[in-house]
């Protein structure tokens, strides 16, 4: 079976009995066993997980709790059941709408005064880096086969931080203040 099917059948891996597990079913287990003020959810983790949270991704079926593609929200969690959500650099990957969906879902599964905490790159400081003319070779050159060669400009870094590792929307602080706003943060 391939990741793309186990994804559209909305299924997770459940390494214990190496079958698998609708995610519903691994929410539930994970909140009949975690208390209440220890709840942590990690969005679009890849293979970067935290212990004793639920890591969800759509990739990475070995090391994640819920194989999922995170655009279509989180149906299979009740409204107000996380302390805290994390995310790091995922949102750049989907596009905006996309985003603010899955923000909305975030504060609609998150407790009342729980915490939200996105990391991900920063658009002003890659413009303040085109503006200054820096230089970061060992970026362009990582991607000097895919472009051709590498030309070490300003441009072509440019493009690399706005089209490479799949990035599709780059925030800034406005944009990303804008997007928790909209979503009802």
């Amino acid at each position: 079976m391939h990741l793309k099917e186990l994804s559209v059948m909305q299924i997770s891996e459940d390494r214990a009995s190496g079958g698998f597990t609708p995610p519903n079913n691994v929410i539930t287990s994970y909140l009949r066993g975690t208390p209440a003020g220890k709840r942590g959810l990690n969005l679009g983790c890849g293979g970067e997980t935290i212990k004793d949270w639920i890591n969800i991704d759509e990739g990475h079926p070995h090391h994640v709790d819920v194989v999922w593609d995170l655009c279509k929200g989180l149906p299979f969690i009740q409204n107000s059941t996380f302390d805290v959500i994390y995310s790091e650099h995922f949102l750049e990957h989907i596009g905006r709408k996309n985003a603010l969906h899955l923000m909305r879902e975030c504060l609609r599964v998150l407790i009342p005064g729980g915490t939200v905490r996105i990391a991900m790159p920063n658009l002003d400081e890659v413009l303040r880096a085109y503006h200054a003319d820096d230089k970061h070779p060992t970026v362009n050159d990582s991607f000097s086969e895919e472009f051709g060669g590498a030309f070490h400009t300003k441009g072509e870094l440019l493009n690399i931080a706005m089209r490479a590792w799949g990035h599709t929307y780059l925030y800034n602080l406005e944009d990303g203040i804008l997007l928790l706003q909209s979503a009802g943060f």
